[in-house]
């Protein structure tokens, strides 16, 4: 008899975090990461090195250390990759044969690597500078703001010789790298807010050089992946909301004319990463519309494999490929993350089983659902419904640019347990309908992509699948945003639960270390008083009548919780129903297991208190 969900089953649950198959070997690696962590700890993270049918070959996972982004050698005989712990930052390299494994204490924290011959390129932040270092500890620690931020740069570690530093003056978010040619998005300030203006730039092994590949203008730049032989590579472009986001349009630069194609323009699919195959094939792991598919490209896109449910991981979708195999992440609404391997013209192959612990939990309905937008804009969303009697949770994704799947378990799952039913919408501005639907929000964020979530929740009324007044809201960071815009516009919902969401664009872009977000996506001058004060709930809170519960961390650089004081403040002064949650040591979400916790109870008995 399969058994409900529980926080502890999430709290179990592994994921799949990360996929490589570099070199030339039939095996792959994979990392593997728990949803939640301990207090002042780093999340769980184990590394696996596998063979072809996914027999794990070599493990390393510690309790409360994160293991992350293994890369083999050329022969695979070698694992890279990096390791934190609530002490350290490591690079920690392994023999494979010998089950030898060395571990190179870093300065600064890494954040990807790569081989290069028997070389480990990686990008990590610079060392503290020592003088700096010393007055700190005399007591000196004053910082002028945006003035003595570190640069994120290329390095590259030596057997023997140590790592010596390759790029400066160059903040390096990622890169790629083949046949010693390194291509980075990179920018030329150290600060979060500047990678919504990176660029591509390239640069060759033993020469000091860097050149600008290409420009993006306001559309932001991710997983640049170098052909085998040096001399193209792929990368992905979009309007973008958050660093680690990938879907857009999938772009090749040829280093021979230096020219820039889309070979993915006007398809109504998202891409989410790619993949170089035999003889400089490409092929491409993509979301459309609540299904996600890997296809190769033969002058057009052909199919070779698509299911409804997720890519791991959700936002960054991976794909590894090996002689004709496929190797991704995957998870659906009847089965937890495991790896599959695909090959053309058969079904996936599960491969692995770190999740088989939760094969008896019971599976959840889901189902995609259609609608006309006011405009005529064709929208999609996901419904997880019990029955259309049943209280609704409508969850409002972040980014923007970015989409609700379906999965197995998740926080989703969870409200599924205690009688709600969810509905999931994927408003204009989200990923998964291509790259002119995902900007089809810049300049109106609040606006039809509002009406859009309206919009769905009629159409749910009118076609049956909703017959209760008990609906409620609630979302994280753009979600969050989104929530307290809705109560501001509407009396629909019983109660709201806003999460780490914006609550004034105006005092958000002079406090928020994303400020170049907020201008690019209104494409305004946030001092011209026209959309930041159209578009912010504060400017509207005399309109409030539903109840909200507002929950925040408070060390969130990107949404600081001033957001949320400021709301609650001016809600509470004008005798609205308003309480404020704020969690210790907690950014941009909540990770640590109780408050995790907390966070789930709290909101289940605010929708349970106001329900009629």
């Amino acid at each position: 008899m399969p058994r409900e969900h529980t926080i502890e089953d999430f709290q179990k649950l592994w994921t799949v975090a990360y996929l490589s198959s570099d070199g030339d070997s039939d095996r792959f690696t994979a990392a593997i990461s728990r949803t939640t962590h301990e207090k002042k700890q780093p999340t769980e993270e184990t590394v696996m090195v596998c063979s072809a049918d996914g027999k794990v070959i070599s493990k390393f996972g510690e309790k409360n250390t994160r293991n992350f982004c293994p890369v083999l050698n050329s022969d695979g005989t070698k694992v890279a990759f990096l390791q934190k712990t609530s002490q350290e930052n490591s690079l920690v390299i392994s023999d494979l044969a010998e089950k030898i494994t060395e571990k190179i204490r870093l300065e600064g924290e890494g954040q990807q690597v790569k081989w290069s011959g028997e070389s480990v390129l990686l990008i990590m932040e610079d060392p503290v500078d020592h003088k700096l270092k010393e007055r700190n500890e005399e007591g000196m620690d004053g910082r002028f703001f945006e003035e003595e931020d570190r640069f994120t740069s290329l390095y590259q570690y030596l057997p023997g010789r140590g790592i010596k530093r390759l790029t400066s003056n160059l903040q390096v978010w990622e890169f790629g790298s083949n046949s010693g040619q390194v291509v980075m998005v990179a920018s030329e300030k150290p600060h979060e807010r500047y990678w919504f203006r990176a660029k591509l730039f390239g640069l060759e092994l033993g020469k000091d050089k860097v050149d600008l590949l290409y420009d993006p203008a306001w559309r932001s730049l991710a997983t640049p992946n170098v052909s085998p032989d040096g001399k193209k590579v792929l990368f992905m472009e979009s309007l973008r909301s958050d660093r680690g986001l990938t879907a857009g349009d999938l772009l090749l630069y040829d280093f021979s004319n230096k020219k820039v194609s889309n070979l993915t323009k006007g398809e109504k699919f998202s891409t989410m990463n790619s993949v170089w195959t035999e003889k400089g094939g490409i092929s491409a792991v993509w979301l459309k519309q609540g299904h996600f598919g890997i296809s190769r490209r033969d002058g057009q896109w052909n199919n070779i494999w698509e299911a409804e449910g997720t890519v791991l991981p959700a936002f960054s979708s991976q794909v590894a490929y090996r002689h004709g195999t496929y190797y991704i992440g995957f998870t659906d609404r009847s089965s937890p993350p495991e790896i599959y391997a695909i090959t053309e013209g058969s079904g996936p192959k599960k491969i692995s089983d770190f999740n088989s612990g939760l094969s008896d939990l019971v599976s959840y309905p889901s189902e995609i659902v259609k609608w006309k937008s006011e405009d005529g804009t064709e929208i999609h969303g996901i419904l997880r419904s019990l029955g259309p009697d049943r209280p609704l949770v409508v969850d409002v994704h972040g980014g923007p640019t970015a989409a609700s799947t379906v999965s197995f378990l998740d926080r989703g799952t969870l409200l599924l347990v205690n009688g709600f039913s969810v509905f999931y919408p994927n408003y204009r501005g989200s990923t998964g309908h291509g790259r002119d639907y995902a900007e089809a929000n810049r300049g109106d964020l609040g606006g039809k992509d509002f009406l859009d979530i309206m919009d769905g929740i009629e159409f749910l009324k009118k076609s049956g699948k909703l017959a209760t007044d008990n609906i409620f809201i609630t979302g994280g960071s753009y979600g969050g945003f989104m929530t307290s815009w809705a109560v501001t516009q509407t009396d629909m919902f019983k109660a709201a639960v806003g999460l780490f969401g914006i609550s004034d664009w105006y005092s958000f872009h002079g406090t928020s270390n994303l400020s170049d977000w907020d201008q690019i996506h209104y494409d305004d001058d946030p001092y011209s008083g026209k959309l930041y004060r159209k578009f912010s709930p504060m400017e509207h809170i005399r309109n409030v009548n539903t109840p909200i519960l507002l929950m925040h961390g408070a060390n969130d650089p990107y949404v600081p919780v001033g957001q949320y004081y400021q709301f609650y403040r001016g809600l509470n002064d004008l005798g609205k129903t308003v309480r404020l949650l704020v969690f210790p040591r907690e950014g941009h979400g909540f990770s640590e297991k109780k408050h995790f916790e907390q966070y789930q109870e709290e909101m289940i008995k605010w929708f349970r208190k106001y329900m009629d």
